[in-house]
């Protein structure tokens, strides 16, 4: 094909058109899919003879979807206990899960190896603390969620 006009970029019953070809220069077709999973692409292009040349397909996963972290302990409440520990149950909603992990009052973050989990927290002292989770997954998608709660110490 000679003096390209236009290129086309059918995917996911679409057809992104792209006019402002340049003749034997890379040349840019993005597209936002909005979807999440498998999709399929290639590129058509027409020349001024309306011959057609298309390249081979290819295969891209889409992933627009952050993860979702549930804590369901500790909750955002005062602990009235004789110990000074917490559970930390979470569970992560992330089908390609790249790395998570927590805070606790701010210091470093602890790496987590499971979508859920039952953590226990120790060495807590009187007074508020927070827990603050993180998820990324392979696409770059992030998540965060914190809780506060305060332990108070029963003297007996």
């Amino acid at each position: 094909m000679t003096g390209v006009q236009t290129c086309a970029l059918p995917i996911c019953d679409e057809q992104v058109n792209a006019s402002a070809i340049t003749n034997n220069s890379v040349n840019t077709i993005s597209h936002n899919v909005g979807i999440d999973g498998i999709v399929q692409w290639q590129v058509q292009c027409y020349d001024n003879a309306s011959q057609t040349g298309t390249s081979s397909s290819f295969t891209v996963t889409a992933d627009a979807t952050p993860p979702s972290i549930s804590l369901a302990s500790p909750t955002n409440t005062t602990y009235p206990i004789n110990q000074l520990w917490v559970w930390l149950n979470y569970t992560i909603t992330e089908a390609n899960l790249d790395k998570s992990s927590y805070s606790l009052d701010g210091a470093a973050n602890t790496t987590l190896n499971n979508l859920t989990g039952s953590i226990n927290i120790t060495g807590l002292t009187d007074g508020s603390h927070n827990i603050e989770m993180f998820a990324n997954d392979t696409a770059g998608n992030t998540d965060s969620n914190q809780v506060f709660f305060t332990i108070v110490e029963n003297k007996a």
